[in-house]
């Protein structure tokens, strides 16, 4: 087959193609034929009603009405969102900030909504948009109206300390309350400062019947669940009856686990990670980590934690369809075996087992995550480790199940409801603080609630 151009039109192609039929026996014949290239000079229509309206919080959105592909028909290809201290026009229109993660336009006509975030409390900006079609004609700027960003909230807390009496063992709940005197919301979110104990690697029990090989451990409900890798096995253990009480056959030399609520993730050698149910069946479900390598795992609420063995290796998030969410740098000179997420961690939640058996804990700071703790745990040939909200489970090669003490204490006995919420200008929430004292012997005891 070959191709030409019409010399009397050069956006006319024509072409030979070569086929047989399958009615007939005769040979092959030719086929010749054309196509004509349209070039598209039409750009979209500027947009004319751009308009700014004020949030509750640093934020301006930006309402306007829909632009086409050619003039005002069909659909543009992207937006480009820009601000600026002056109003935009030809000549500043370079010199305006860009804002990230447009949306992509609707069909004509239709109204179009988006939020400008992170913006300074108090100022006011100019906007402006420009559409764009797939051959790069650029619409008009649209016109240029103004937002005024309101002022920052004002928090006021009920008292910075909160002492209750309590004289003999039992229950206390104590409302807070936190007031808002600014102009926009406080999005809070409350947290337990963790208390260093330094007991940190302390061995607080072993447990024997362990696990083969084990590779990974999650903690659900009380029970700990281990894959053993040369199997291709995960096991429900029991710590108190220190004995397997169910075993679940899955696939090929598994790799890490973590539970999301629903189901259990398991990962292979080759990054692949897979669900499983509760009664260890497969769910039909799967992703891949950003790497061909077994996986160091974890979830943490919203998003599965892996990372490759390796020096320097990065920490992703990742959702269920293993879509980057979030990426992190490391430092880490010594591989991570395995992940363990501890939920009342606040920003410390990450710890890891390397190859070498050491324990260690991570603070995320920006796009970074960093070694917070570190400290040797017992055995010789450690290869999980699990967090069950109180303290460390540690597991080896061959070898016992070890209780470690985390050198945290994570104050359980004490609660706030709700842990997170949203004041709005002008308005209070109520915090209900809750104590459970029920363990403590003392008759005449004094309880400090310390609320930053």
């Amino acid at each position: 087959s070959m191709m030409a151009v019409d010399p009397s039109n050069d956006t006319t192609f024509w072409y030979t193609g070569e086929y047989m039929a399958t009615t007939s026996g005769w040979g092959w014949s030719t086929r010749i034929a054309a196509f004509n290239l349209t070039i598209d000079e039409t750009p979209p229509a500027a947009i004319t009603d751009l308009q700014t309206e004020q949030t509750t919080t640093n934020a301006i959105q930006l309402n306007w009405t829909a632009t086409g592909n050619d003039g005002n028909e069909g659909s543009a290809y992207h937006y480009v969102i820009r601000y600026h201290a002056e109003p935009i026009d030809d000549a500043n229109w370079e010199n305006a900030i860009v804002v990230e993660n447009e949306k992509i336009p609707a069909v004509s006509g239709t109204p179009e909504t988006f939020t400008v975030e992170g913006l300074e409390y108090s100022t006011e900006y100019y906007f402006a948009i420009k559409a764009g079609d797939k051959q790069n004609n650029v619409s008009g700027i649209s016109n240029s109206p103004e937002g005024m960003v309101l002022g920052p909230p004002s928090i006021v807390l009920d008292e910075p300390e909160v002492t209750v009496k309590l004289f003999e063992p039992g229950l206390i709940q104590r409302p807070y309350y936190i007031t808002n005197e600014g102009e926009t919301d406080i999005n809070y979110t409350l947290f337990k400062e963790i208390v260093a104990t330094g007991n940190e690697g302390n061995v607080l029990d072993t447990l024997e019947n362990g696990v083969f090989y084990v590779r990974g451990m999650t903690w659900v409900d009380g029970y700990l669940y281990m894959v053993e890798r040369l199997g291709g096995y995960f096991y429900k253990y029991d710590a108190e009856l220190q004995v397997i009480v169910d075993t679940f056959d899955i696939h090929n030399e598994p790799v890490g686990i973590c539970w999301d609520g629903t189901y259990f993730w398991i990962g292979d050698n080759n990054g692949l990670i897979r669900a499983y149910h509760p009664d260890g069946l497969p769910a039909g479900k799967s992703f891949n980590c950003p790497f061909a390598n077994e996986p160091a795992l974890a979830y943490n609420g919203n998003y599965y934690i892996v990372a490759e063995p390796k020096v320097y290796t990065k920490i992703y998030l990742l959702d269920q369809e293993g879509n980057e969410m979030a990426k992190y740098k490391t430092k880490i000179k010594v591989p991570p075996k395995q992940f363990t997420w501890a939920e009342d961690h606040y920003n410390n939640n990450l710890w890891y087992i390397d190859i070498y058996g050491t324990i260690n804990q991570m603070t995320f700071v920006g796009d970074s995550a960093l070694v917070s703790l570190t400290f040797e745990g017992p055995g010789d040939n450690q290869t999980a480790i699990v967090h069950d909200g109180t303290d460390l489970w540690q597991g080896e090669n061959i070898g016992p199940l070890y209780l470690v003490d985390d050198g945290i204490d994570e104050i359980s006995w004490f609660t706030t409801e709700p842990e997170q919420g949203t004041v709005a200008s002008d308005a209070s929430v109520e915090i209900l603080l809750n104590a459970n004292l029920t363990e403590l012997p003392e008759t005449d005891t004094s309880t400090v609630f310390n609320i930053q």
